[in-house]
């Protein structure tokens, strides 16, 4: 708990090379760090994120599918306690107006 004891303003940026940023940071600066990170990263570590990458890819893409769907689907429909399906056909599946599965593909792509 030590590192804790040394932030002294919210929020507080460690990265593993062992540089800190303190305070709002736009993104650039913080893909700038991020970017120098990266590079150490071994080249079986990307292809894990890539399929990792695609999974997300397909699960809202099919989310979004479903969205839209008229049809009675069971894609997340684990019993009464845990049903998905109703989330994603609902206002809370939605951000100003798009469907929030839609934002997924478009992050992630």
């Amino acid at each position: 708990m030590e590192d804790a004891a040394q932030i002294k303003n919210f929020p507080t940026w460690q990265f593993a090379d062992g540089s800190r940023l303190e305070g709002a940071q736009p993104l650039a600066v913080l893909g700038q760090k991020l970017d120098a990170v990266c590079h150490d990263i071994p080249p079986a570590a990307h292809a894990g994120y890539s399929f990792g990458r695609s999974c997300r890819v397909v699960v809202s893409s099919v989310s979004l599918y479903h969205h839209f769907s008229t049809s009675k689907t069971s894609f997340c429909n684990f019993g009464e306690s845990f049903n998905c399906d109703i989330v994603n056909r609902s206002s809370y599946s939605m951000l100003a107006g798009v469907p929030v599965a839609l934002i997924g593909v478009i992050g992630i792509s």
